[in-house]
């Protein structure tokens, strides 16, 4: 993440890229939640886009603490990208209080 960070920085445009799609195939529900704080303050979109598309197939997995910690921004993009599931009856428990 530390790397990742600091090629967005300073612009580094491949190492950037390959940092981003190491942490997507290295996503898992322990670090969830630091990885999404840490992706929302940097703002590093493609990040953000993959932790919605893990959480919406994780969601099982996930538990509500995990969640609690997840920034709004993030939580933002889980439901957009769950409404096709919530259309097939298959929920997301999240709470943006």
């Amino acid at each position: 993440m530390d790397l990742y960070e600091l090629s967005d920085k300073w612009l580094l445009e491949e190492l950037s890229k390959d940092c981003c799609q190491f942490l997507r195939r290295s996503l898992n529900v322990r670090d969830f939640a630091e990885i999404a704080q840490r992706a929302d303050e940097i703002r590093a979109e493609d990040l953000c886009d993959a932790l919605a598309d893990f959480a919406v197939n994780n969601y099982e997995e996930l538990e509500e603490k995990d969640l609690e910690k997840t920034p709004h921004s993030i939580l933002r993009r889980i439901i957009y990208k769950s409404k096709p599931f919530m259309r097939k009856g298959k929920f997301i428990k999240i709470s943006l209080e």
